[in-house]
């Protein structure tokens, strides 16, 4: 990612929108050309530095107390325990990731602050969202698996609407849309891959072949762009500015690729399927995460 950053430009230079395209045309040229190698190396590569990336980001920008941060994480981290159990060989209950993101979600609504009616109009919001994704947790699970991709676009135009940032986002939305033309000609052209076509019955169940597998490839360019978000644009956008004369070493990039080299070095030791799929396992309270910073923050560019 560093070496496409240095071609493609990034968020603070000249031509910041055809910077954003480029990474935009990066990823989706990964998308068509090797769509097994990005869908099952990206997680195993970019998957835990983003989201150490991302918790960084949030603890940056994501003001709340002691009691309030202890009340929403509470049920995260009960669903990180029961992912972990469950891979133990426990049983885990099937809807306890939908039923504990919930819970951490209206715990935020309630803890926001803001006046009553604010607090109430969120709470209903959470208990209709609720309600919805408890009626079926599969479809809930499904959604939130290719929308929380999404998430991250939501918070790069809060967090960047304030300063700069409107014209990289106009860019980058035209080019999803275009990007998503182009991915129903490769899917037209290509034939998915065995691991591709099971991804298919999994991210896409109960459609065509060959549009589950333009929705598979779909998945594939969102996910890249949901890396790129975490590690290289929200991080520049949250970046803090300090002086010239004062020098400060940053050890968090050499923990970032710490993080890249270790799931990888488990893939080459164990079965790269199996070790991508436990980390998605793992990983899977950060979508209800993000929902709850959403629920908190509103689209609002800080929230203290």
């Amino acid at each position: 990612m560093a070496a496409l950053d240095q071609v493609a430009g990034g968020w603070s230079r000249s031509l910041p929108a055809g910077g954003v395209l480029a990474w935009l045309l990066g990823c989706l040229a990964c998308v068509i050309v090797m769509p097994t190698t990005v869908l099952l190396l990206g997680p195993l590569v970019f998957g835990a530095p983003h989201l150490l990336s991302e918790l960084r980001v949030l603890s940056q920008r994501v003001h709340v107390s002691r009691l309030g941060f202890a009340l929403i994480a509470a049920p995260l981290v009960i669903m990180i325990l029961l992912r972990i159990g469950e891979l133990s060989g426990w049983s885990r209950p099937a809807s306890s990731d939908v039923l504990l993101g919930c819970a951490a979600m209206f715990v935020a609504a309630v803890i926001r602050p803001g006046d009553s009616r604010d607090r109430v109009a969120r709470m209903l919001i959470v208990l209709g969202i609720s309600v919805f994704a408890l009626h079926d947790t599969r479809l809930t699970t499904l959604l939130l698996a290719h929308f929380h991709n999404l998430i991250a676009l939501l918070f790069l135009f809060a967090w960047s609407r304030a300063t700069r940032g409107r014209r990289e986002l106009v860019a980058l939305l035209c080019g999803l849309m275009l990007a998503a033309g182009l991915l129903g000609l490769a899917a037209a052209s290509s034939e998915p891959s065995a691991f591709v076509t099971d991804l298919r019955l999994v991210l896409a169940p109960g459609l065509s072949a060959p549009l589950g597998y333009w929705l598979v490839l779909v998945y594939a360019l969102a996910q890249l762009l949901h890396y790129v978000v975490w590690l290289v644009w929200l991080p520049r956008a949250s970046a803090v500015v300090r002086p010239p004369d004062q020098k400060s070493y940053d050890a968090f990039p050499v923990v970032l690729i710490i993080a890249a080299l270790g799931l990888p070095l488990l893939a080459m030791l164990w079965n790269p399927i199996a070790i991508r799929d436990q980390y998605l396992a793992l990983s899977s309270f950060h979508g209800w995460l993000e929902l709850t910073v959403l629920m908190y923050c509103g689209l609002s560019p800080h929230a203290d």
